[in-house]
């Protein structure tokens, strides 16, 4: 159990406690009752806790190959929906607000947009773009991405991130040299984001294919154990 902050009223303090099969947070109100959860069970590890100035508790971030969200303040929540109904092909981080929620800081990989920082303002639902994270890689030169599924040992199914040279078509490009590249870890995962190895090997003609392979985080807890005992086994069949 971990002590993470301050309830967004006030009325407790807000822990951590493992299940086994996730993180959940529970409120310790200030009449000793424990109550909670408090935000949904998604059976994905909790990536990022997000803590206003007066550490109170506004949200979380789950693990996963795409971003998924949970808030607990309505403000941020209305600014992350906004801007995901703009940009639904975006993969999207929020990363700060301003003290009154008027502007959010957001990272964004969008392949028609490139990997740029953007300040989204929820009152009129409008965009600034801050910075551009790779300003000498212009959007043309970004490799086509998709996500796959394909079943391993024992019927289980895997999930891997395609990166393929910019000109790819699908209904119409034929074989081509493949890279196979695993993350570290092995209790580790690869997104749908921008991959600096991934990018440079699609440009110049390869595909490149990472899975998630058993043993994955962010793809809940049961996935993750299938991997014990794996290394050099079902990990890799």
């Amino acid at each position: 159990m971990a002590i993470l902050g301050v309830a967004a009223d006030e009325s407790g303090l807000i822990f951590e406690v493992d299940e086994g099969d996730g993180e959940i947070l529970m409120k310790l109100s200030s009449d000793g009752t424990i109550s909670g959860p408090i935000i949904p069970d998604r059976n994905r590890d909790i990536d990022r806790l997000y803590r206003d100035n007066n550490r109170k508790v506004v949200g979380v971030r789950y693990a996963g190959v795409l971003p998924d969200y949970a808030f607990l303040d309505p403000a941020l929540q209305d600014s992350y929906d906004k801007l995901a109904a703009q940009l639904p092909n975006a993969t999207i981080y929020m990363d700060s607000w301003s003290d009154d929620r008027s502007r959010v800081l957001y990272s964004d990989f969008d392949p028609a947009l490139g990997d740029v920082w953007l300040v989204h303002s929820p009152a009129d639902d409008g965009l600034f773009l801050v910075a551009n994270s790779r300003p000498d890689i212009p959007v043309e030169a970004v490799g086509y991405m998709m996500s796959i599924e394909y079943k391993s040992t024992n019927d289980l199914t895997i999930q891997a991130i395609v990166t393929a040279p910019p000109d790819y078509d699908p209904a119409t490009s034929g074989p081509m040299p493949t890279i196979v590249m695993p993350h570290g870890g092995p209790s580790s995962y690869d997104r749908f984001d921008f991959d600096w190895m991934a990018q440079y090997f699609a440009n110049r003609g390869y595909l490149v294919v990472q899975p998630n392979f058993r043993g994955s985080t962010g793809f809940g807890r049961e996935f993750q154990r299938a991997g014990d005992g794996e290394w050099g086994g079902a990990m890799q069949d």
